[in-house]
């Protein structure tokens, strides 16, 4: 079905199909709060078979985007695995003496641990007055000359997950 010929009731089915409450619906696409629309845009024909089919696409998306999620977390692509690519990175640029990417690698790590916070309450030593997260300990464990220099290949997930991730269509994903 193609989109209703009025745009408030094409928004007010918008609205519906998302869950708002009928009078909410009413009011947000512009119809008066005091009018009684939203009933007679509720028995309107056109107005249903639009939420309906709105509706399902919604469900849809939302089952897509639920099963992206799994595949992510089944990959195990985590905060940890980010840190060690991220240690890795910086190792391999020192090596190749490109200190650019080595920097913008360790700003990375910097934000991760809090490091550039405005918040962060920083004592004279210049230091953070918190406990050591078990990331800088794991950084602090890191022995950069033993590092591999070839990281394993990632877990990535595959172009629809990152497509229904991100919102885009496929074809702009592979390409």
């Amino acid at each position: 079905m193609r989109q209703l010929g009025n745009s408030r009731r094409e928004q007010y089915a918008q609205l519906r199909a998302r869950g708002f409450p009928p009078t909410k619906a009413a009011t947000s696409a512009g119809y008066s709060p005091n009018s009684s629309i939203s009933t007679t845009l509720d028995r309107d024909p056109a107005v249903i078979a639009r939420v309906e089919q709105l509706s399902c696409e919604h469900a849809k998306v939302r089952a897509s985007r639920a099963e992206a999620l799994r595949s992510v977390e089944a990959s195990e692509i985590n905060s940890v695995w980010v840190m060690q690519e991220l240690v890795r990175v910086v190792a391999d640029c020192r090596e190749d003496r490109d200190y650019r990417n080595a920097n913008a690698a360790l700003k990375l790590i910097g934000e991760q641990i809090g490091m550039w916070s405005k918040s962060a309450d920083l004592s004279s030593s210049g230091r953070t007055s918190t406990a050591p997260s078990p990331i800088l300990s794991f950084l602090a464990a890191v022995n950069f000359e033993d590092l591999d220099p070839t990281p394993p290949p990632p877990p990535a997930p595959d172009a629809q997950t990152i497509a229904t991730l991100t919102g885009r269509s496929t074809t702009a994903v592979e390409t």
